[in-house]
């Protein structure tokens, strides 16, 4: 399978380059989920910059997207995973359009003081006191606390496609499906399965870490104390992972989120479908729903989990320790919740565009 994708991505790559008015172009013949398979076995960018170099990147967009969606905006709607938004405990970061890195916040351990010339960044994600962002090059940068070597990248590490920070512990998934972890491993969080491969996607909690295989099930490693690491025997087809402290959840493909570990925090509400995307804090849950707006459930100490009322259209959704964001489709970020250090503080005129 692998060796058929790769031939497909030279095959486009040809064509599209090769192309320039004809008005037939036999890649547009691919089906879309054959777009899909293809963009989770590499990078979405690769499959976007190869169809935007295409004199009918028009029409290709009027076959496949409803409502003049832009493709990019079609992507991201199939993977709906948050590159932008990064909150760890009593900080948030964002990746503005410009692919640089803004974090405001606690300035304890250091996690929300950005590298001096961090730039060309495409993705971030934030642990309990630590940042690590993805380079263009697809080589990952780490800051803030490293006392378990959390933030201690692995030198001979690259060719990274994903990345995921727990409480004390990181790790990154590669191009080739692999993944590795490192920090803090009293529980084996750090630990991968000797039989792990062909990892779709890959979420770290507080102790324990999960992946998502391209079979699209889920398995699990590290603390089971709340049972977070013991996925549901009936759970299939699942298209996102995310782990909190002590609860793991699930979104599948009929949009519908399945969550396991400590109660009432992985209890998510009956009535909840058509999701799009989720987001774990430490003890709560939100969900963006497929008309842009959020749901949140858990642990409320700190209003974490009251949605403001005027917030809508959203496109992103973070959760951290005690404190939740969401960016919308205009750029605006907006954080509720826990405010002890500022994190729910956005800088005045923020956006992410």
């Amino acid at each position: 399978m692998r060796i058929y994708m790769c031939l497909c991505l030279v095959f486009l790559s040809s064509s599209l380059l090769s192309m320039k008015d004809s008005r037939y172009a036999p890649w547009k013949e691919l089906p879309k989920d054959l777009w899909v398979d293809i963009a989770s076995r590499t990078n979405p960018r690769t499959v976007l910059s190869l169809l935007q170099t295409a004199k009918a990147f028009k029409d290709l967009s009027q076959e496949y997207v409803n409502d003049r969606q832009t493709l990019r905006e079609w992507m991201e709607d199939e993977y709906p995973f948050n590159q932008h938004l990064a909150l760890g405990n009593g900080y948030t970061c964002v990746l503005k359009s410009n692919r640089k890195v803004i974090c405001w916040g606690t300035i304890k351990f250091r996690a929300a003081e950005v590298p001096h010339r961090l730039s060309n960044i495409k993705s971030i994600v934030a642990g309990g006191h630590h940042t690590c962002a993805l380079k263009d090059n697809d080589d990952a940068v780490c800051w803030g606390w490293d006392i378990d070597k959390q933030s201690t990248v692995p030198a001979d590490l690259h060719d990274i496609k994903l990345m995921t920070a727990g409480g004390f512990h990181t790790c990154a998934l590669k191009a080739d499906g692999d993944v590795v972890c490192w920090g803090y491993n009293a529980s084996g969080q750090s630990v991968v399965p000797d039989e792990l491969h062909h990892v779709r996607s890959i979420t770290a909690g507080g102790n324990h870490t999960c992946a998502l295989k391209q079979d699209r099930d889920v398995v699990c490693w590290g603390d089971n104390s709340s049972k977070q690491s013991t996925v549901p025997q009936l759970l299939h087809n699942v298209k996102l992972i995310a782990a909190g402290f002590s609860h793991t959840c699930a979104l599948t493909d009929d949009d519908r989120v399945a969550c396991w570990g400590d109660n009432p925090w992985a209890r998510s509400p009956e009535e909840l479908h058509g999701v799009k995307s989720i987001a774990v804090g430490d003890y709560h849950t939100c969900a963006l729903k497929k008309d842009g707006h959020v749901l949140c459930w858990g642990w409320n100490d700190h209003g974490q989990t009251h949605v403001p009322r005027d917030l809508h259209d959203v496109k992103f959704i973070a959760a951290g320790g005690g404190h939740s964001c969401a960016a919308q489709l205009d750029g605006k970020v907006i954080c509720w919740g826990e405010n002890q250090w500022g994190e729910s503080d956005v800088p005045l005129g923020l956006r992410l565009r």
